[in-house]
């Protein structure tokens, strides 16, 4: 899968270009509601049956229109309804049938054109009109990055902030260096841990302290206001920010992580975790509170967003099994025991060694990877691991040789 980003634009309007806007948005809207409704009732979902029976009626009640709208407007009511079956089926739905609450206008190549990348030209019911552009810096990099292709689709909506183009970039090709290190990096629920060399770094990312913290709000404000002030409660609910917390740490992690392996050269080795990954690991808890905290943790989220980064910086990545990477011993192989009085730290019965399992996790991780490529992963000597707490966000530098201000760990082998 090629990674993509969107691009978001600010566009600059006319009178009588917004006038013009606003009424495409109006039939627009008519369409998309008719549509609905068709494939609602005749049980359609596909863009190719929903055209097929559609065109025709929404070309001859809009000819003004240019025709390709009747094919953006299926394209959108397709994806709607298979969007809303899918959280139907989750039980995330409050209401019997999609409802349509924003207008963002579907553009395909034959519907709109850059007019020398500081202006767009977009295809109305009164012709070409010519929009203005206020390009920015994110824009530039994908514009000005020959590996980055712009999309012939677009969309463009209204909204408070004014008239936004919302472009789509890919990348075409993922052409990997030939790595010479190993980063090997264990998910956890509230830290990431990656290796570089001999220094362990553990990410914070807190995401203990965020869920609970939000979960408890929301059941204040539901106690408060939901069945006395409902409107309200809506509005106090819709204006927290724990996803876009959330998401924004996930993105520092893997800018962090991929960005190093970049500057060393090396592969990043990440576990293999199930699609079911949450209804694994909470098979056998009773508590609702974790099981809470479990689902919201998002393993796989950060997964895909690490894998997405190294596609799109060209950092070569793997996934290995993660069966056993915290419990087994990483020098002979011993079923490992928790240590008294300690939560996560655990130790060897056969050779001592003492670490946190979170530690251990990422040397089995990098021992696996390498005995798939058929090298010994460890030499029979002692030596000393450096561990490294780290913010989400600090920023990357070339990791020190010398370690100062970390708890080393010996090991024997």
């Amino acid at each position: 899968m090629k990674p993509t980003r969107t691009v978001k634009v600010k566009c600059t309007v006319s009178k009588r270009n917004l006038a013009i806007l606003k009424e495409l948005l109006s039939m627009y809207k008519s369409m998309l509601e008719y549509t609905l409704n068709y494939a609602l009732k005749n049980n359609i979902k596909s863009f190719t049956k929903l055209k097929a029976k559609v065109y025709r009626e929404l070309r001859n009640t809009y000819p003004q229109l240019p025709s390709h709208y009747a094919y953006t407007v299926c394209q959108d009511v397709s994806t709607r309804i298979k969007s809303f079956l899918k959280l139907k089926r989750k039980g995330l739905t409050y209401t019997d049938k999609p409802e349509i609450k924003r207008i963002t206008l579907w553009l395909d190549d034959h519907l709109w054109r850059l007019n020398e990348y500081m202006e767009v030209k977009i295809a109305t019911h009164k012709g070409w009109i010519t929009l203005g552009m206020r390009p920015h810096k994110l824009y530039w990099k994908y514009m000005n990055n020959p590996t980055w292709k712009l999309s012939g689709e677009a969309k463009l909506k209204m909204n408070s902030n004014g008239v936004e183009l919302l472009l789509t970039f890919r990348k075409e090709e993922y052409k990997p260096y030939e790595p010479k290190a190993v980063i090997p990096v264990d998910i956890n629920e509230n830290n990431i841990t990656f290796k570089v060399g001999n220094e362990v770094c553990m990410v914070k990312t807190n995401f203990k302290r965020i869920i609970v913290g939000y979960h408890n709000h929301r059941k204040r404000l539901q106690e408060k206001y939901q069945q006395r002030i409902p409107k309200l409660y809506k509005k106090l609910i819709r204006v927290l920010r724990e996803k876009e917390r959330k998401k924004n740490i996930r993105y520092q992690v893997a800018n962090l992580i991929v960005k190093t392996a970049r500057e060393l050269k090396a592969i990043v080795v990440l576990e293999k975790l199930p699609k079911r990954t949450p209804n694994n690991m909470i098979s056998r808890i009773n508590s609702k509170i974790l099981k809470h905290r479990i689902y919201q943790a998002s393993f796989r989220g950060l997964l895909n967003v690490i894998i997405d980064k190294c596609m799109e910086y060209d950092v070569p990545y793997t996934l290995v099994n993660p069966r056993n990477t915290s419990s087994t011993c990483p020098i002979c192989g011993s079923r490992l025991k928790p240590m008294t009085g300690y939560a996560r730290r655990l130790i060897c019965p056969n050779c001592n060694l003492s670490m946190g399992r979170d530690i251990i996790a990422v040397f089995n991780l990098e021992k696996k990877y390498l005995q798939m490529r058929g090298d010994m992963p460890f030499t029979p000597k002692l030596y000393e691991v450096g561990v490294k707490l780290m913010n989400p966000a600090q920023r990357v530098k070339p990791l020190p040789t010398i370690h100062s201000d970390t708890k080393l760990h010996k090991m024997k082998g």
